[in-house]
């Protein structure tokens, strides 16, 4: 499965995106240039094939329950949402 998403697109209009972390099962992470904050983060996407509005609702709840957790080993959840094209 291939992510719809390319190397140098702008998301959410702050988000460069530079190059797949990784891909799997159900979405591919990103590494990607915040501009605003002018920092490394890392994207999750919803891979096309798995698209739907329950995929979707999944990805935004796995973010709110990571926002939650505060460890040195876990990634800060900084934001949500959607693109400009609505894809998760």
């Amino acid at each position: 499965m291939e992510a719809a998403q390319r190397a140098g697109d702008l998301v959410a209009e702050k988000y460069l995106l530079l190059r797949v972390l990784e891909v799997g099962g159900m979405g591919a992470v990103w590494v990607a240039h915040d501009l605003a904050l002018d920092i490394q983060v890392a994207i999750k996407f919803i891979l096309p094939d798995i698209a739907c509005p329950s995929a979707a609702a999944r990805l935004v709840r796995e973010a709110q329950v990571a926002a939650l957790v505060r460890h040195p080993a876990i990634v800060n959840v900084l934001d949500v949402g959607h693109t400009a094209g609505g894809e998760a």
